[in-house]
């Protein structure tokens, strides 16, 4: 089992392919499992790489507090590690924050940001709905209700209601099941630190303003049925970020990967293509 001790703590990951790297990062709560449909498909053109954050799957799990910063700073050692300088990263959900956060900390690193269901900044919805979960699981733990909460906000109406949205909601649950109550509550508050949104960050500025900082070129794809990242926050990264295109998937809702792997994993490496035409060698 590849494990890599960096900054202080130990990540799972998974290589796979030969090619360009490109580095998945799953949402929140969520193992490398995520890009299950999608991996074999990137891996067909490219280099793989697939990681556990910290506090989730086979990597280590240690106490919080948990940060976007955190889990930027916990990659960028991984990639150094793994010998790779630069890499077109790849984020879903609040890995699109990880993604983005690891883009402006340090952006020689990252060679092409393709954010999915992303956010810069968190809406009123989004706080009611990540304060309801961490309650929940402080009160109940991982079990039905935070299940079925989840479920509500993650998956368009219709996918689920076929067998292929059955199966891939099965694989999900099963996945947010295996976190600790304790840690998908720090993950929870981790998503609302960086949306600004805790009491103590009134008047800080909003990771939005951040972005025309972020000189990677950037693909943000979004949902036309996302209910918990609606298409106004993806235009607003798509507008602040200096060369970005936005992409709604038709029918699509919150987990692109799981949903359209194959439109998505498309995108994804159509945009790798672009940039390995233009761009100079690894490590220029």
């Amino acid at each position: 089992m590849p494990l890599a001790r960096v900054n202080g703590t130990e990540l799972y990951y998974e290589l796979h392919g030969t090619g360009a790297p490109i580095l998945l990062i799953p949402g929140l709560g969520l193992d490398h499992s995520y890009f299950r449909y999608a991996i074999p498909l990137l891996a067909a053109e490219a280099r793989v790489i697939a990681v556990d954050l910290r506090g989730i799957g086979r990597s280590a799990r240690p106490a919080g507090p948990y940060s976007v910063e955190l889990w930027a700073a916990d990659l960028d050692a991984l990639l150094e590690q793994l010998g790779i300088p630069q890499a077109h990263v790849v984020g879903s959900s609040l890995g699109g924050c990880i993604a983005m956060q690891l883009a402006y900390t340090n952006p020689g690193r990252v060679r092409s940001l393709s954010l999915f269901a992303s956010f810069s900044e968190v809406n009123k919805a989004m706080t009611i709905n990540f304060t309801m979960r961490i309650n929940i699981v402080r009160q109940l733990g991982m079990g039905d209700l935070i299940r079925d909460h989840v479920s509500l906000w993650t998956l368009d109406r219709n996918f689920i209601e076929t067998p292929r949205g059955e199966e891939a909601l099965a694989g999900v649950l099963a996945s947010l099941s295996n976190n600790s109550p304790e840690l998908y509550a720090e993950f929870c508050t981790a998503l609302l630190r960086f949306g600004r949104r805790l009491p103590e960050q009134q008047g800080e500025p909003l990771f939005t303003t951040l972005l025309p900082s972020i000189p990677a070129p950037a693909l943000v794809a979004v949902g036309d049925g996302d209910f918990l990242t609606p298409l106004e926050l993806s235009q607003k990264m798509a507008a602040g970020l200096p060369n970005a295109e936005l992409v709604v998937l038709p029918r699509c809702g919150h987990i692109t990967f799981i949903e359209q792997p194959e439109a998505s994993t498309r995108l994804v490496l159509d945009l790798v293509e672009r940039v390995e035409q233009l761009a100079a060698p690894y490590g220029a």
